[in-house]
């Protein structure tokens, strides 16, 4: 089914194609001439209008900047004016349609200048947004008891900064893997193998029990050197008495750090 058209965002755009851009270079991006006509057309609209404009999906993933004259979305310089200006004017019915609708460019702006109540009110709403500027930045506003789900998040800078406020200490097990084989999540396979060697210093010997029976099942003649699984199986080699470490003594040659571990094991043997 054909998806119905937003007039209140196709009119904007095209006032905002009506301005001109000009020579000069600014290292915060395109500087804009002929502004009034844009922000004459922001002032008469209503609020309802206001709403269905800042709400479209388009605005999610559109640049805060551009350098580019040519870019069809190159006006977040002149969005993140409009944002400024009806907060500075502190009136209900300018802020409202930002608050309650805003979603893209319009959203990460209000989120990086509003007050805290509309921050924490907008971050509630936008937690799941398909925006990864704005989950990052619900993450750092919202309260603690809102984070975990974002432990899970797809996206690195959501999982960093919800384990950040959470503390590793309290989300550890989010992080135990489940088995010897690297986890690659966002393309990052060391920056998780990271977390689970993390995971396995902090956690009680039962938590990853399992993972010391996977390791049992290691070919010795398997070839670790270098590798997320090397790191994985020194961290656990770590965390094993000296009586437990002996049993791998067959892959000391599967690996550097493997081979460390257990001959510090083997002192206390």
């Amino acid at each position: 089914m054909k998806k119905a058209v937003n007039h209140p965002y196709e009119n904007f755009l095209k006032v905002l194609r009506l301005t001109s851009t000009n020579d000069e270079r600014r290292w915060s991006g395109l500087s804009f001439g002929n502004t009034e006509k844009v922000f004459d057309a922001w002032d008469t609209m209503s609020s309802r209008s206001k709403a269905k404009l800042v709400s479209d999906s388009r605005w999610n993933h559109y640049p805060l900047m551009s350098y580019t004259k040519t870019s069809g979305k190159r006006f977040g310089v002149l969005i993140h004016e409009i944002v400024r200006r009806s907060l500075s004017c502190q009136k209900e019915e300018e802020l409202r349609p930002l608050a309650n609708s805003s979603n893209g460019v319009w959203a990460v702006f209000m989120l990086d200048n509003a007050h805290s109540s509309i921050r924490l009110k907008m971050a509630k709403r936008l937690r799941n947004s398909p925006d990864v500027r704005i989950r990052t930045r619900c993450a750092r506003i919202l309260p603690v008891s809102f984070l975990r789900p974002m432990l899970d998040d797809k996206k690195y800078s959501v999982r960093n900064m919800a384990m950040t406020r959470i503390g590793i200490d309290n989300c550890y097990n989010n992080f135990l893997p489940s088995s010897l084989a690297a986890s690659e999540t966002d393309g990052n396979k060391w920056y998780m193998s990271w977390l689970n060697r993390q995971a396995i210093h902090l956690a009680e010997p039962e938590e990853f029990a399992v993972l010391i029976e996977q390791a049992k099942e290691l070919d010795p003649a398997t070839e670790l050197h270098h590798s997320p699984m090397e790191m994985i199986m020194a961290a656990l080699i770590s965390r094993m008495s000296p009586e437990e470490a002996l049993y791998f003594m067959n892959l000391r040659n599967a690996g550097n750090r493997i081979s460390m571990e257990l001959e510090r094991k083997l002192k206390y043997a």
